[in-house]
């Protein structure tokens, strides 16, 4: 025998109002209790000192480019490094 597909019932909308008023209230009671739960004392487990700063890196060698080399840095950029490797070899 098929299932029946069942006849709303009288006065459903109010029903569904209801339960949406209910809802409504439980979530308005749960945000209540988890603003309550957050305490306002907290315990200190322990009391530190503060670290020692660790020590800087030296800072890069900064380099400045003059506008006549500008025109081409990267062939200016190709022959510091080689002049670089070379003092790096004689070392």
């Amino acid at each position: 025998m098929p299932i029946q597909p069942r006849a709303p019932i009288a006065g459903s909308k109010s029903l569904e109002l209801t339960m949406r008023d209910v809802l409504e209230g439980l979530a308005d009671s749960a945000s209540q209790l988890a603003y309550g739960a957050a305490a306002l004392n907290m315990e200190i487990l322990s009391r530190e000192s503060p670290r020692a700063a660790a020590p800087q890196s030296p800072r890069a060698k900064v380099v400045m480019v003059t506008a006549a080399r500008s025109q081409n840095v990267v062939d200016y950029l190709m022959r510091r490094e080689s002049r670089l490797e070379h003092q790096a070899v004689s070392a």
